[in-house]
């Protein structure tokens, strides 16, 4: 109890001690001085010191010194222990950044990790295109990757989850705590949310997969699975299984198989053949033990039927079941645990082509096994005695990697099946095909059979095979089993999936992206699946219109049908390509008066010489005749007007977060000569307009009929979207634009901030609360606070984590509201 002295809050990450909470419960270390009994050290997220008992405290360190709230000595963040050394008086202190000491009281620091491999890594992401580069999310050190000569740090915080697009190395995507989703494309160097809208928070480790087929297509797990087709900008929620307040912990899908996914939370499994259109609860014969949660599941990269799902926790008294695998899609499953050592298993990764090899990461170290092997064998030479929580197989460079939680990121040569065991393994093409429409089928036994021979069923074509490709078709519906078995030397061995492919006498075709919008003179791809043959019309505009997947460049708008055939079965998609021609300053597009659009910036692009205002200056967002240092001009679209009798022209917009610019110049070409003159410019102001869309408040002297030229482009770092362009011959009616007389002013800072910023606001109008909304760019809420009883003036303080990118504050109440732009980084 405090009795007296500073009433504060040693814990939060708030230099002055008045933040709300603390995580006690993770980092909390107290020192006294030995020589001094009233000198305490307390390390919470942050490290104190007081020299009268507790009656005052002073900071001692600060952990972001890009809020700019505080001049004490950077230390990292999170301190979990502090030690004198009994001899020379010197405090260390070890953090989740390493071990700093220090010999002067706390107040200077030395760091002493350098070269301690200490890193406590979540998860791994490796690239199938480009060998050996690889990302790392780990405990409150951010996500790391290796893509030019050594690690360096993508983005800070605790990193999670993390994956390397197949084909565009660029394109990257990772997640900071409890499922904040980012999105990168330009290898790192800024990120965007991408988090589904209306998910709730997910687990610390929110699990997301990727379709490495269609790398647009990706599932992420919060209180449902969610399903994305255009790279996370929309998301879906396709499941309704989950009890309420439960959430997703593990996604897993089949490779060979995507429409395949695996689900569960911490005691169920569920199971979906058809992209998430459908699922299915599979526990039967999972044990229902609470205390040992399911912490991973893995598939087969070539058999959706085969899945392994491993198990965490400690149990008393001990009972061995770490591993539970099924051969039936879940519909049976049985323990595959023999052993192991009764310690928590946080992984299992599956290795292609081979005997149905599986490595499993537990508190201990990795242990292997493979179809002919009755148990588990340690795989752990050269690995230290530390918890693994994630592995991965790099293929291209035949490399196993394995996170460790304390001792980053270790990898070896795969464990060498030398056995020269007999085996049976098979792939096929597709799990789904209409009737009369072949499945193409693979032997994958070991190398060294003498003869093969199929069993495909009574009705099949051919029921019976020798070869090691057979294509077979199915006359009617239903389940089929397939059996392979293998003979060398007088020895054979029969691999059988039962209910492994299904005959269908409908298919559904799908196209991505489920709409098109294009600048005039450009295209798009559009893809159609579900079917064998593809039959695209109009033809006009289609570079290959009896492909799978067409290029479209069509001259305008235009309805897209594709008619798909597979064996007896046929259906059929439409898409629209949207094309709007102002992508150049000459196909500039005539704005009437009122509102116009509305309008795209889709895939604009920038011409040559093409002008922009200035970016410099630190206030250049709210300065006229700027716009927002944001990566420069990215995706701009043009309109024209002609100027009225009065000579005063207003232009509002809405839609999305835009910077807008007029240009007075004698003709479209003389603007891209340098010959035009900026008149005005725009990017962010403080009025009731949705997503920060810009406004330019007046134009005055405008020589009536004549053409002036104006120029939107998406605002922070290009954002791409739907708007609507409001034109008046009169002033705008803005609410507190920087500078101009107005009711109130609100303010934040730092601004940009990491983590915790501060509102200001002064001479509001009053009300029973202040309400303060915290959106994304796309127009997700992630905030909400309601302060109570404001005062006309005042600040609050706000410290929720939130990922590195651009927010918009919607702040007000029954008298007002205003918007603001915040930067995290």
């Amino acid at each position: 109890q405090l009795t007296s002295g500073d009433d504060i809050n040693l814990l939060a990450n708030d230099p002055s001690g008045h933040g709300e909470g603390g995580q006690g419960w993770y980092d909390l270390s107290i020192a006294v001085d030995p020589e001094d009994s009233q000198t305490v050290y307390v390390g919470g997220i942050n490290l104190w010191k007081t020299d009268n008992a507790g009656y005052h405290w002073e900071l001692l360190t600060f952990g972001y010194p890009e809020w700019g709230q505080s001049d004490e000595p950077y230390v990292h963040v999170d301190h979990h222990a502090l030690e004198w050394h009994p001899l020379t008086g010197v405090l260390f202190n070890g953090n989740d950044g390493g071990i700093y000491r220090s010999s002067e009281g706390g107040e200077t620091w030395e760091d002493l990790s350098d070269g301690l491999h200490i890193l406590q890594i979540y998860r791994i992401g490796s690239s199938l295109s480009a060998p050996g580069r690889i990302m790392t999310g780990s405990q409150d050190n951010g996500t790391f990757a290796n893509f030019s000569a050594g690690w360096s740090e993508m983005f800070g915080g605790d990193g999670m989850e993390c994956i390397i697009h197949p084909l565009d190395t660029l394109i990257l995507y990772a997640s900071f705590q409890n499922g904040n989703l980012i999105k990168s494309y330009d290898g790192g160097l800024t990120w965007y949310s991408i988090k589904p809208a209306e998910a709730s928070d997910g687990v610390w480790i929110t699990p997301f997969v990727m379709n490495p087929h269609k790398p647009d297509v990706l599932y992420a797990g919060y209180d449902e699975v969610y399903k994305t087709t255009d790279g996370g900008s929309n998301w879906k929620r396709v499941s309704t299984f989950l009890p309420a307040d439960e959430r997703i912990y593990s996604l897993a899908l089949c490779h060979a198989h995507p429409e395949v996914v695996y689900a569960a939370n911490q005691t169920d499994v569920w199971r979906t053949e058809n992209g998430g259109e459908s699922w299915k609860l599979i526990n039967n014969n999972l044990p229902r033990q609470l205390s040992k949660p399911i912490t991973y599941i893995t598939v087969s990269q070539e058999d959706h039927n085969t899945a392994w799902i491993t198990l965490g926790g400690y149990d008393y008294p001990f009972n061995v079941s770490r591993v539970y695998m099924t051969r039936d899609g879940g519909k049976n499953w049985f323990n595959y645990s023999e052993n192991l050592p009764d310690v928590p298993v946080n992984c299992v990764v599956y290795e292609k082509h081979s005997n149905d090899a599986v490595y499993v990461g537990t508190d201990i170290g990795v242990f292997y096994r493979n179809a002919s092997m009755d148990e588990w064998i340690p795989f752990n030479e050269g690995l230290p005695n530390v918890i693994v929580n994630e592995m991965e197989i790099d293929y291209a460079r035949g490399k196993i990697l394995a996170s460790t939680y304390g001792r980053g990121l270790w990898e070896s040569d795969p464990y060498p099946d030398n056995s020269g065991a007999l085996y049976a393994a098979f792939a096929v093409d597709r799990i789904s095909s209409c009737a009369e429409s072949p499945m193409h089928f693979t032997s994958q036994s070991s190398g060294d059979i003498d003869s093969l021979r199929w069993d495909f069923g009574q009705d099949a074509s051919p029921p019976t095979s020798t070869l090691g490709e057979v294509d077979v078709t199915y006359p009617t519906a239903g389940l089929r089993t397939i059996s392979l078995t293998v003979y060398r030397n007088g020895e054979q061995v029969t691999e059988t999936r039962p209910n492994f492919v299904r005959a269908v006498t409908d298919i559904t075709v799908h196209v991505l992206p489920e709409e098109g919008i294009i600048p005039l003179g450009t295209g798009i791809t559009l893809e159609a699946s579900g079917a064998d043959q593809y039959v695209w019309t109009p033809a006009g505009g289609l570079d290959f219109p009896e492909e799978p997947a067409v290029y479209a460049s069509p001259a305008e708008e235009t309805l897209y049908t594709v008619k798909g055939t597979q064996g007896i079965c046929e259906d059929e998609a439409t898409v629209r390509v949207i094309v709007y021609p102002n992508d150049s300053v000459c196909n500039a597009a005539p704005l009437e008066w009122g509102e116009n659009g509305p309008f795209y910036n889709h895939r604009a692009t920038v011409e040559e010489n093409e002008p922009f205002p200035g970016t410099n200056g630190a206030n250049a967002c709210t300065t006229p005749l700027k716009w927002c240092n944001e990566g420069g001009l990215q995706h701009s679209v043009w309109f024209r007007f002609e100027a009225p009798e009065g000579g005063t022209v207003s232009i509002d917009s809405r839609g999305f977060d835009n910077q807008i610019a007029v240009y007075d110049t004698e003709s479209c070409e003389d603007i891209l000569q340098g010959h035009a003159t900026l008149i005005a410019a725009f990017d962010d102001y403080y009025d009731d307009a949705d997503y920060y869309a810009a406004a330019i408040e007046k134009m005055s002297d405008l020589v009536p009929g004549k053409t002036y030229y104006v120029q939107v482009d998406g605002s922070a770092g290009g954002v791409e979207g739907v708007f609507y362009l409001s034109l008046y011959d009169s002033p705008l009616d803005i609410y507190d634009i920087p500078g101009k007389e107005s009711k109130g002013r609100i303010i934040l800072y730092p601004n940009p901030a990491r983590g915790s910023f501060t509102l200001q606001w002064n001479g509001l109008p009053e009300g029973e609360h202040l309400t303060v909304a915290v959106y994304t760019l796309s127009g997700k809420q992630v905030t909400l606070r309601k302060i109570p009883h404001p005062r006309k003036n005042g600040s609050y303080p706000f410290s929720k984590s939130l990922p590195p990118g651009m927010y918009l504050l919607k702040v007000g109440n029954n008298h007002f509201s205003a918007h603001l732009k915040l930067i995290l980084e």
